[in-house]
């Protein structure tokens, strides 16, 4: 949302000119899901906790 706020876009849609929402959405739920190696998954790890305090 805040990205749609920021553009100059009169309505929302999933592809705002040279931003796709649904790539981006995909882009962070792969980067929790599949971590690449495992210094990656220690700052999911990190990140996750303090996002949960």
């Amino acid at each position: 949302q805040l990205c749609f706020a920021l553009s100059s876009c009169e309505s929302w849609q999933i592809k705002d000119e040279d931003f796709n929402y649904e790539v981006f959405y995909q882009n962070i739920i792969d980067y929790f899901e599949h971590p690449g190696s495992p210094e990656q998954q220690k700052e999911i790890d990190t990140l996750l906790l303090l996002w949960n305090q």
